[in-house]
């Protein structure tokens, strides 16, 4: 639902003619996302929304792209100082503990099993295999039954190790950067989808595991975002 409402925010800002279709598909969006109690999943939509704004500033001359930037790190910076300062106001405003509903009480488990396989990996699908594997380990310590390390980054070390992590930010960050250009040498919102997906992985990632997911929307429209920048 984070990806349907940056879709329809995008179409609704940019289409002029029945517009509020794509508003009233926004709303539902939205709807839904508050059904589900996804409190991280609203601030990342808040967070990427806020992004899309933020990216048309690199249409704009130089000599007001960095004045602007400037003081857009300077109140970022601030932010994370305040927050990081009482770490109970984010997690209260989006409804989570500060384990993350036990996210952070897992992933040392899990990185104590990278480090076993450090560059390799497992093999793509090779831990998680319930008793029979060395995700039983993982079961026994967390006191419940993760199918998946609910972040991408440790998930995509699990399968194909620190190798396969850094093959992937290699790539993504060049994308990242084809879309910044993108985004430079265009004028529509629509140009600026590319580099909103990209971001919401970065989020994403960070409390979920949609990176080389199978079956994964997510992953499907990243690859299309890559390749649209390359174009």
């Amino acid at each position: 639902m984070v990806t349907s409402s940056m879709t329809f925010f995008i179409l609704g800002y940019q289409t002029q003619r029945r517009s509020w279709l794509f508003w009233a598909g926004f709303s539902l969006s939205i709807l839904l996302l508050r059904l589900s109690a996804s409190g991280a999943s609203l601030l990342n939509l808040l967070i990427i929304i806020l992004a899309f704004f933020a990216f048309q500033i690199w249409r704009w001359s130089y000599q007001f792209i960095v004045p602007t930037l400037v003081m857009m790190a300077i109140i970022s910076q601030s932010l994370y100082f305040w927050l990081s300062s009482d770490a109970s106001i984010l997690f209260g405003a989006i409804g989570k503990d500060a384990t993350l509903t036990g996210r952070t009480e897992l992933w040392p488990l899990v990185i104590d099993k990278i480090w076993k396989h450090p560059w390799l990996g497992y093999g793509y699908g090779g831990f998680w295999q319930g008793w029979n594997g060395e995700s039983a380990d993982i079961w026994l310590a967390a006191a419940w039954t993760p199918n998946h390390p609910h972040n991408g980054y440790l998930a995509l070390c699990l399968d194909l190790g620190l190798l396969g992590l850094g093959v992937f930010f290699l790539g993504f960050w060049r994308s990242y950067l084809r879309g910044f250009a993108w985004v430079r040498n265009s004028k529509t919102a629509f140009d600026i989808w590319p580099l909103t997906h990209m971001t919401y992985i970065l989020l994403s990632s960070l409390t979920e595991s949609n990176l080389m997911e199978s079956n994964s929307l997510t992953w499907i429209l990243y690859v299309a975002a890559s390749l649209s920048v390359r174009m």
